[in-house]
């Protein structure tokens, strides 16, 4: 376990080690705890944080970064260019940009892995935003905001994690389209941590 670093169960889920601003835009590295796989035996009631979807599972593509995951506790699963690989604890793995992908915790325990983007965009604000929203109860049970809100969003960050459920330049016209709606509708483009009990 890196030096300094909790056990999931009592670590911050999510932490920001390094921002946007701090590196002059060129990485954000996260901490992060990714609880127990969907369907496990094993529940979540000793997890200070709900799910949300830097824990989900699904294919996914970063148009502009390279990602690595370092595993500090646990147990990722990765499947890169239909490959899969297993890292447990002190693995790490590049995956390079704009190409598909997915990662996930496969167990039934908690692992708590450091993710780190290049270059950093916005990625920090991006996934507090997601947290924040997850946090307050308005995300599905995977953590998933809703279609306006999400279109909100991915809007304000448009080169930032799409699914591969479309190609990325229509998801990013779909979402340029719907966000004016939604933000007519009252939601935002970017939450923190001190907006959760706001949101409830």
């Amino acid at each position: 376990m890196a030096e300094g670093t909790r056990g999931p169960t009592d670590a911050d889920p999510f932490v920001v080690r390094t921002g946007a601003a701090e590196s002059g835009g060129e990485r954000v590295r996260l901490e992060l705890t990714l609880g127990p796989a969907p369907g496990s035996d094993r529940s979540r009631d000793d997890l200070p944080h709900g799910r949300w979807l830097f824990e989900g599972s699904d294919e996914h593509v970063h148009p502009e970064q390279e990602e690595t995951i370092e595993v500090l506790t646990g147990e990722i699963r990765v499947v890169l260019a239909g490959d899969e690989h297993t890292l447990t604890e002190g693995d790490e793995m590049t995956l390079p940009r704009d190409v598909p992908h997915r990662h996930w915790n496969p167990t039934d325990r908690p692992a708590r892995i450091v993710q780190e983007r290049r270059p950093a965009l916005r990625t920090d604000e991006f996934a507090e935003t997601l947290f924040t929203l997850a946090q307050a109860g308005r995300t599905d049970d995977d953590g998933t905001p809703g279609f306006l809100q999400l279109a909100v969003i991915a809007d304000e960050f448009p080169d930032d994690t799409y699914p591969t459920v479309a190609p990325v330049g229509v998801q990013k016209a779909l979402f340029a389209a719907t966000a004016p709606i939604g933000r007519l509708a009252g939601y935002e483009a970017t939450y923190s941590r001190e907006d959760v009990e706001d949101l409830r």
